[in-house]
């Protein structure tokens, strides 16, 4: 029997699915681009119909009037007609209007409506409407309201770091097709995709996690804390993510026993320099801790301190690097 995928994204939405049909959910919507293109067109329709449940919006449409043109339409074959209960039948003629009502109401949302941004070539800074910024990662998908002082609601696919501006009273939502993220003033990472697991990383301030992939499964997250969708769709926290890729949005970078010589290329390519070392120098050696917002020379004199390395400046972007082995 083919699944009805449409039904099951509602399902989601109303918190009434079953563990095995949102694991069947999720594997549909991470397999094609245009699944998960669909799941949020039908999340940004529900989201804007006040999340009405599936019960509430057959009770608004004229159902009964659309069951009858289902039926009539099937009619002419009985055999067809037996593999349809009412019921079936009712949810037919349901999203029938809906896919009517919803898809012309968000074609003509989505023109007069949604800003869509995408960071096709490069990383790309976005100033919001509020003055909250946006660092928005190369293939990253950001889609916000024109009208941003009246709902300050976003979606995300991919990976950003935002710096919020403070308003209570209208608090900044971001969406993904994993987690909603709430905050009323902060700066935080948020990463979904295919490739990497779904995680916020906060920076500063304080954020509330939604897992929509388990109904009331939420944390609070403040400074440094770090909440991650886990392989079984389970949200939990966790004590380190690998953010460095957005230290150009960040200027921070983090380490927990990492090999030191992993951590010289990653300086080499964060702060654009050409490092001149021999490996065994560093072979055996690992870092734990981190460096924010420093210049070049404030790392390397840091470094100097645990791992006896000396530094030579050869000119603005080439420096040469020595230090006695770690045992």
């Amino acid at each position: 029997m083919k699944t009805n995928f449409t039904e099951l994204i509602f399902k989601a939405l109303e918190k009434e699915i079953s563990e095995d049909e949102q694991k069947l959910l999720n594997t549909w919507v991470s397999s094609d681009a245009s699944h998960l293109t669909r799941y949020n067109e039908i999340k940004a329709i529900w989201d804007t119909s006040e999340k009405l449940s599936y019960k509430e919006l057959d009770r608004k449409l004229d159902v009964d009037q659309a069951y009858k043109k289902v039926f009539a339409r099937i009619s002419e074959s009985k055999q067809e007609l037996n593999l349809f209960s009412t019921w079936a039948l009712r949810i037919a003629a349901s999203f029938l209007l809906f896919a009517v009502i919803g898809g012309l109401y968000f074609f003509n949302d989505t023109v007069n409506n949604y800003q869509t941004i995408l960071a096709e070539n490069d990383n790309q800074q976005v100033i919001l409407p509020d003055n909250s910024v946006v660092w928005l990662e190369k293939n990253s998908t950001l889609k916000y309201y024109k009208n941003f002082a009246k709902k300050r609601d976003l979606q995300l696919m991919g990976k950003a770091l935002f710096e919020v501006t403070h308003n209570p009273e209208k608090p900044f939502v971001v969406g993904t097709d994993k987690v909603d993220v709430t905050v009323l003033g902060t700066q935080f990472i948020v990463s979904t995709g295919d490739t990497d697991k779904t995680y916020v990383q906060v920076i500063e301030g304080k954020v509330k996690v939604e897992n929509n992939l388990r109904d009331g499964q939420e944390e609070i997250l403040t400074r440094d804390m770090i909440a991650e969708i886990d392989d079984a769709g389970a949200l939990g926290l966790v004590n380190y993510v690998n953010s460095n890729n957005m230290f150009w949005a960040t200027k921070k970078l983090k380490y927990i026993d990492q090999s030191m010589t992993d951590v010289l290329y990653d300086l080499e390519k964060y702060y654009m320099v050409d490092l001149e070392f021999s490996v065994s120098d560093f072979a055996n050696c690992t870092f734990s801790g981190g460096f924010h917002n420093e210049t070049i020379e404030t790392v390397f004199s840091k470094l100097a301190l645990i791992y006896s390395m000396e530094s030579e400046k050869i000119d603005d972007d080439k420096f040469l690097l020595k230090s006695k082995p770690c045992n």
